[in-house]
């Protein structure tokens, strides 16, 4: 049973941003989306350049051990000018992992109204639930 919830970021256009939210519980899908207004959307588009998320490897892997219980990510964000833009790892991140997380946070408080009506989540960004992260 998957369990967790993850986010779809649409890049529409330079300044308009959709966000779609969906929690996995119990074999039940729940999805609800949000258009971002203008100015959160161009600081969410602010702050995935920040990010340099188009620097990262496409995967992100241990090379030397094999870890059989731990987490995979990945991140998904349709861009109108790029394209696809797909991220993905399995027990290894990034080494600005911790401001991504940071960013996570940032979409949840925009995305408030759509969760306060979800009680018991845990906040993954494409991150299948394997161990909390914070």
């Amino acid at each position: 049973i998957m369990q967790g919830v993850s986010f779809v970021i649409n890049i529409i256009s330079k300044d308009k941003v959709r966000i779609e939210y969906r929690s996995f519980k119990l074999k039940k899908e729940i999805e609800q989306a949000k258009v971002l207004n203008r100015n959160d959307s161009k600081e969410l588009i602010k702050r995935l350049n920040d990010l340099k998320i188009l620097k990262w490897k496409d995967y992100y892997e241990p090379k030397e051990k094999m870890i059989l219980d731990g987490i995979s990510w990945s991140i998904d964000i349709d861009t109108y000018n790029l394209g696809m833009i797909n991220k993905r790892g399995n027990n290894e991140f990034p080494n600005n992992w911790h401001e991504f997380r940071n960013f996570r946070r940032w979409i949840v408080e925009r995305l408030r109204e759509i969760l306060l009506n979800y009680n018991n989540f845990y906040l993954f960004f494409h991150i299948e639930k394997k161990v909390k992260l914070w």
